[in-house]
């Protein structure tokens, strides 16, 4: 079906294996090349770039900053994914200027990189419902579904209690190829993990990251996961005498464990 021929290109091999599932890290603003190349060199498959809205009034870049990072990640056989979640679609001017400077950006990416550096686009913040629009402009500029994933977040349950599809993932399924799961074809739904306020010691956080990504297989088409070591508040002082004892290693490997079922992997 769509779903796993999907997953079959994502995950096709070629000759140095860049198909596999993404293990990923975010490279921030203010880190550089020599960022990327350690990042590669530790053992990660893929870089996500925050990119910041350019200023395409003022004649600036569309990538800016993003273009030396996008070489290195290049030169380091590495590939890229581009983040674009903190560009604000909101209002309907913001929308146009959205769209606006997506199709600069899928347009100079195409234009600059190779097919296959850039594997994905993460959208910026809108709903499935309101997604169409920012998926047609990133496939209309060269970032084509069979090359580049469409990463939209889901940022509620993708079922109810009763193991029933529920709210925006229902709402989705049933346009049916009239909707842009099918139409598209390589939607990539993210989950956003984070650790619940209320937790009560280390030894919970511990035992919670492992079960994260239980009925992601279940429930969601094509999936990746976002999380990081954050800890609240009141357990960071527990957690930071914990460090000597590599709980924060055990706790990396659990997060990554329990992402095992996504389908395009994590970050």
């Amino acid at each position: 079906n769509f779903i796993w021929h999907s997953v079959r290109i994502h995950r096709m091999q070629d000759g140095d294996g860049r198909g596999r599932p993404w293990r990923g890290v975010t490279i921030p603003s203010g880190m550089g090349e020599h960022d990327v190349r350690r990042a590669a060199s530790a053992g990660f498959s893929a870089i996500r770039l925050p990119v910041p809205m350019p200023d395409l009034d003022e004649g600036g870049d569309a990538l800016g900053p993003v273009r030396l990072l996008l070489e290195a990640c290049v030169g380091a056989g590495v590939q890229a994914v581009l983040d674009l979640l903190d560009w604000r679609c909101s209002g309907h001017g913001e929308q146009e200027a959205v769209l606006k400077h997506l199709a600069a950006l899928a347009v100079e990416v195409s234009a600059s990189f190779g097919p296959g550096t850039v594997v994905g686009v993460a959208l910026p913040h809108v709903s499935l419902q309101k997604a169409a629009p920012l998926v047609a402009v990133l496939r209309e500029g060269g970032f084509s579904a069979s090359a580049c994933a469409a990463i939209v977040q889901l940022d509620e349950s993708p079922a109810d209690e009763g193991g029933e599809y529920s709210g925006m993932l229902r709402w989705a399924l049933c346009q049916g190829e009239q909707g842009l799961l099918i139409s598209d074809g390589h939607i990539v739904l993210e989950l956003f993990r984070q650790i619940a306020e209320d937790a009560h010691d280390p030894r919970s956080i511990l035992c919670d990251a492992i079960h994260e990504g239980e009925g992601i297989d279940e429930f969601l088409p094509l999936s990746c996961a976002r999380w990081n070591l954050d800890v609240p508040v009141g357990l960071a002082k527990k957690c930071e005498l914990l460090k000597a004892s590599c709980w924060q290693e055990e706790f990396a490997m659990r997060r990554e464990a329990g992402c095992e079922h996504t389908t395009h992997g994590w970050f």
